[in-house]
């Protein structure tokens, strides 16, 4: 087996700050909340990790995002997209997309929502198998 190059210093710290963030995000919103919104099961999770995907992005990103609020992929009327300000099919205002569930404090933008899920997906819904089974 090769052995791996360190991790640079700056990418340490650049993680650490990620996590650091959605950390303080999940436990403001409460773990239950938004285990409940994420659209894949704790097995699903447990394979893309075990396969190497640290950012779950072979689960498809339809999935997150429809979770999130952001229908870019849903039969709509065009408006102006809450998330990017870009005309996209939208079945809600920038205030009811604001104030979908478990996100009504925040964060307001489909990809901080995302990285919030994969966040809690990654450290709680994964190992909740082990867990529950303690």
């Amino acid at each position: 087996m090769p052995e791996q190059e360190p991790i640079p210093e700056w990418r340490v710290k650049q993680k650490r700050e990620h996590f650091e963030k959605y950390e303080a995000l999940a436990q403001r919103i409460g773990l239950d909340r938004l285990r409940a919104a994420i659209p894949f099961t704790p097995e699903q999770v447990r394979r893309a990790l075990e396969a190497g995907d640290e950012y779950l992005n072979t689960l498809p990103l339809k999935k997150w995002d429809q979770a999130v609020g952001f229908l870019d992929y849903e039969i709509g009327h065009q408006e102006k997209c809450p998330c990017c300000g870009n005309l996209r099919t939208v079945k809600w205002t920038a205030k009811q997309f604001r104030a979908l569930p478990p996100f009504e404090e925040g964060p307001h933008t489909a990809s901080e929502r995302v990285s919030l899920l994969k966040h809690v997906a990654r450290y709680y819904l994964a190992a909740r198998k082990e867990n529950d089974n303690a």
